[in-house]
């Protein structure tokens, strides 16, 4: 396109040049024949008006050009779903022909007339041609009456496989509804105007509406869940696993009386076991921010019984609280193919509370596209490099990061009330981002891609605002979306545009 701008330059300046030349002498003449000085300003003014008009016919000119080619990659990707999803093989002229009805529709808004559309099969591969032609309006003054166009785009329709974990949010200002911080605590009146309740309607749609536009074999897309807020939890089924350390969850399960002079009939305890019900601590040392090493410190079970003193002070409303508000944080849902079913129940039993510790949710995003344990559904790199898959976290938050591991016990986090930041949390999530946006050199593409979302951040003091989004922008590789109450939905749909896209091999 550079060097086309510059022909055009080029072009339009010899023009102008010649058109001048003509008219001085024109001018010339008639000046000295009548003595008329305005014909002679007349004619001399009309070169600059044509080399100024050509600028507004370019400036149009570069919108069509990356019109057609977006265009033109999204009747690429159609023609190609079309095709795998057809029960018969389809001919170039039956994809040719549903490819150019979406090439149309997205060409309505541009002023461009004989456009034509060819879609060629190769192998596993379409390739995808295009042209169209713009009138033009200060142009044709000096004979370029039209400027064509042609671009070209290929897919293919094996498309590589996807993986997506959803970070999400689960935190008490989730229940938050209207302008303010008002709880709603589930209240009928307020029930549908949370930020929860908007946030669960986009999640669902996004599901529904990526596996819709991914048609392909029934591993060529997986989706997972990670819900979180002070802690993450996971399902107790994983209690015997070798990468969890339970020593911190171990409790009594069985007590006996004891007499002795001093203390009288008093329990002792008779048996230790695991009182577990999936929430995890976090590794220390930052050992934390990686996934691996799990040989050398194990991931910490934890429990009400062995949280430290601090966070067990209240059973309402304190965000430190290991036990009585994070019962309502559903486990995680690890990466599955396996319809929409399980996904969307998940997505319908999230629950609001506790406090926001963003890197907690982070890593086990990460922890969730891996191919090694804890969790070991995510792709080998071998198969990554060689299918050229995609990870993808997609995470998620409506405030500021209030909380950080304690200091001295790092297996537990402290969190500060209300909108105060605790920097330590976005160091530590910022560490993770970069780490996962590292090309990984077994397979050539990053670890993860990540997509952030703000949601609803416009009820926050500017100052923790700016902190939030400059971290979210950050951290993005693939994009930082903010979404209010009211276009969450429609900010999930573009994000699985985006994504349904990457699978464009060019």
């Amino acid at each position: 396109m550079r060097r086309g701008r510059h022909v055009l330059l080029a072009a339009l300046a010899n023009r102008g040049l010649e058109m001048m030349t003509m008219m001085t002498a024109r001018t010339k003449f008639l000046r000295d024949r009548r003595g008329n000085a305005s014909i002679f300003y007349a004619f001399a003014a009309f070169p600059l008006v044509v080399l100024t008009g050509g600028v507004v016919d370019y400036s149009s000119a570069l919108k069509v050009k990356a019109g057609l080619q977006s265009s033109l990659d999204s009747a690429a990707l159609a023609a190609a779903a079309a095709l795998k999803s057809s029960k018969v093989d389809l001919s170039e002229a039956q994809l040719t022909a549903k490819a150019r009805k979406f090439l149309q529709a997205n060409l309505a808004q541009y002023d461009v007339e004989n456009t034509s559309i060819h879609v060629t099969k190769n192998g596993t591969t379409l390739d995808v041609t295009a042209q169209t032609e713009m009138p033009t309006t200060f142009l044709r003054l000096i004979g370029i009456g039209k400027m064509h166009f042609k671009a070209h785009s290929q897919t293919t329709y094996n498309f590589p496989p996807l993986e997506v974990a959803l970070v999400l949010d689960n935190t008490g200002s989730m229940d938050f509804y209207g302008n303010g911080s008002d709880r709603c605590r589930n209240r009928s009146f307020c029930r549908n105007k949370t930020r929860m309740f908007k946030l669960k309607t986009a999640a669902r749609k996004f599901v529904t509406d990526l596996k819709a536009k991914v048609v392909d074999d029934p591993q060529s897309l997986k989706i997972g869940i990670v819900p979180y807020s002070t802690y993450v939890r996971l399902s107790n089924s994983y209690q015997n696993a070798n990468w969890l350390d339970t020593s911190k969850a171990q409790t009594c399960t069985k007590w006996r009386w004891k007499w002795n002079r001093r203390q009288g009939w008093h329990r002792v305890c008779k048996q230790y076991g695991v009182d577990w019900d999936g929430y995890v601590g976090f590794r220390t040392n930052r050992n934390n921010e990686v996934d691996g090493s799990y040989s050398l410190e194990k991931i910490p079970a934890i429990n009400r019984d062995n949280a430290p003193y601090s966070q067990r002070l209240s059973q309402w409303g304190n965000y430190n609280l290991v036990p009585q508000n994070l019962a309502r944080v559903m486990p995680l849902k690890a990466l599955t193919d396996q319809g929409e079913t399980q996904l969307l129940d998940r997505i319908n039993a999230m629950k609001p509370d506790g406090g926001t510790y963003i890197p907690g949710g982070l890593i086990w995003g990460a922890r969730m596209l891996s191919h090694q344990e804890p969790l070991d559904e995510g792709m080998s790199y071998e198969d990554q490099g060689e299918k050229k898959a995609h990870k993808v976290i997609v995470l998620m938050t409506d405030g500021v990061n209030t909380c950080s591991q304690m200091s001295g016990n790092e297996n537990y986090v402290d969190c500060y009330p209300g909108n105060t930041v605790d920097q330590a949390g976005l160091d530590s999530m910022a560490r993770i981002c970069s780490s996962l946006k590292e090309t990984n050199p077994d397979t050539g593409l990053p670890y993860a891609d990540i997509i952030t979302i703000g949601f609803d951040l416009s009820d926050l003091p500017a100052g923790a605002r700016s902190k939030v989004e400059d971290s979210l922008r950050s951290c993005a590789s693939l994009g930082y979306y903010p979404a209010s109450r009211d276009d969450i939905a429609n900010v999930f749909g573009r994000i699985g545009s985006k994504l349904s896209m990457l699978r464009l091999s060019r």
